[in-house]
């Protein structure tokens, strides 16, 4: 399969070579000359973009970055008999559907809502401010967000500028209620690296009654397991030790975005879950029935955890249990 980049150039060169046998090879390269001036100048507009109202997003750290999350969760003299967390993805700048889902959270009254990641469309300080801060403030969700990246928020200049300004770092642990919930970036140029696994299993060791990962791009195992196609967009580096940790520390759920819409599967004593569906284009690669908007809603209980699949359909909620 060509690649994207390589298709384009291809393309390109289609109409290139036109232009030189019809009005001469100056002038052709000419066309390519003024075709790269235009990329330099597209780069240096970029480079412009990562770094407007960056400062805006860097005094808001104080508030939103995760130490911070971590500080305003609930805290209790005791265990509670019942509790819930809300895990939604893909938001990517459909501000009616986040508005929607957002506003659909708050009536479930978590702990703490999480986001699988692809937060805004391209990554920008303007974006996450716009399309993500601000959404979140008018809804009135007053309980924390902890929001892993997606590709998405690599940015303009591919470094998770605008991201890492807002939440101070790339990755969050922590404990809540005996549970353990860990989330890092696996969507750089790296993928999942050693040191990601490192802070993972370091985050996992202590005993707790529960535990949950989140992560954006999901493993090409368990791709394969409900998409409809030969087609692998999952991580395979490090997929298999990933693997191996988060069945070695019975981890209870790992939640992933991505491919926009829902997929669950139990491999190996672990549930892995897809929660793509918070307003990007759904998916025509899974099965007509999981192509929708949705969150869902994590209750823990004395007894185990309840899953509860809210889906969002012309304007109308519809509620279903899912396995545990």
């Amino acid at each position: 399969m060509i690649k994207k980049k390589r298709l384009f150039y291809l393309i390109c060169l289609i109409p290139l070579v036109w232009v030189g046998v019809e009005y001469g090879w100056e002038f052709a390269f000419a066309c390519v000359a003024g075709f790269f001036l235009l990329l330099g100048a597209l780069k240096l507009w970029k480079m412009t973009a990562s770094t407007h109202r960056l400062a805006e997003l860097q005094a808001l750290q104080a508030r939103y970055g995760w130490d911070a999350q971590a500080a305003a969760l609930p805290r209790r003299e005791a265990p509670q008999q019942q509790w819930n967390f809300v895990v939604l993805g893909d938001t990517r700048n459909n501000v009616p559907i986040s508005r929607a889902l957002y506003k659909r959270a708050r009536t479930e009254e978590p702990d703490m809502l999480f986001h699988t990641g692809d937060i805004v469309r391209s990554g920008t300080p303007r974006e996450l401010l716009d399309n993500h801060i601000r959404v979140i403030e008018e809804e009135g969700l007053t309980f924390p967000v902890f929001c892993v990246p997606g590709n998405h928020e690599r940015g303009p200049l591919y470094n998770f500028a605008a991201y890492k300004a807002l939440y101070g770092s790339e990755r969050f642990s922590f404990v809540h209620e005996s549970c353990i919930f860990v989330g890092f970036n696996n969507s750089g140029k790296r993928g999942v690296r050693d040191e990601d696994l490192e802070f993972l299993e370091a985050a996992l060791k202590p005993p707790s009654k529960h535990s949950f990962v989140f992560l954006h791009i999901p493993p090409a195992f368990f791709e394969a397991a409900f998409v409809l196609d030969s087609h692998r967009r999952g991580f395979k580096k490090n997929a298999g030790r990933f693997h191996e940790i988060v069945c070695e520390y019975n981890v209870d759920e790992v939640f992933m975005a991505h491919i926009h819409g829902y997929a669950s599967a139990v491999i190996d004593g672990v549930r892995y879950t897809l929660t793509g569906g918070g307003g990007a284009p759904l998916s025509p690669r899974l099965a007509r029935q999981d192509r929708h908007y949705h969150l869902l809603n994590m209750r823990i209980t004395q007894d185990g955890i309840e899953r509860e699949l809210c889906v969002y359909r012309d304007g109308d909620w519809i509620k279903r249990d899912v396995a545990t």
